[in-house]
C-alpha cells in the first residue's frame, strides 16, 4: 500500500503518484518563473533608484510611460488574440479577401480592405 494520498495514473504499468511528487514536480515548474520575477523586480528597483536621483518629475515620466506601454502592450495582446482564431474559421470560399474580412470585422472595421493577389 502506498503512503499518502496517491493519483492513480491510467495505464497498466503506471504507479501511484504521491503528493509529495506532485509538489517536486511543480516546484521544478517554477523555479524558473520565479527567478526571473525577481530579475524583473530588481530591474524596477534600479530604474526607480537612478531616476530617484533626477528628480521628481524623471521619476514621474518613467512611471507614466511603463503606464501606458504596459496598457498599449496589452491593448495588443487583446487585439492579436481575438483575431488569432478567427481566419483559420471556414468560410464559403478560402480566399485572402475573405481572410481580411473576417480579421476587419474582429477589429470592428466598418469597410474590410481586400488583399489583392498580384
Amino acid at each position: 500500500m502506498t503512503q499518502g494520498i496517491g493519483i492513480q495514473a491510467q495505464g497498466e504499468d503506471s504507479i501511484p503518484l504521491r503528493w509529495i511528487d506532485e509538489f517536486k514536480a511543480t516546484l521544478g515548474l517554477a523555479i524558473p518563473l520565479v527567478i526571473t520575477q525577481v530579475g524583473q523586480i530588481a530591474i524596477q528597483t534600479t530604474d526607480v533608484l537612478m531616476l530617484g536621483r533626477l528628480g521628481e518629475t524623471a521619476l514621474a515620466a518613467s512611471s507614466l510611460d511603463a503606464t501606458m506601454g504596459t496598457f498599449l502592450w496589452l491593448f495588443g495582446v487583446g487585439i492579436v488574440t481575438a483575431v488569432a482564431p478567427l481566419p483559420p474559421r471556414p468560410t464559403a470560399h478560402a480566399t485572402p479577401g475573405n481572410c481580411a474580412v473576417s480579421c476587419a470585422r474582429a477589429c470592428g472595421s466598418p469597410s474590410p480592405l481586400e488583399f489583392r493577389s498580384p
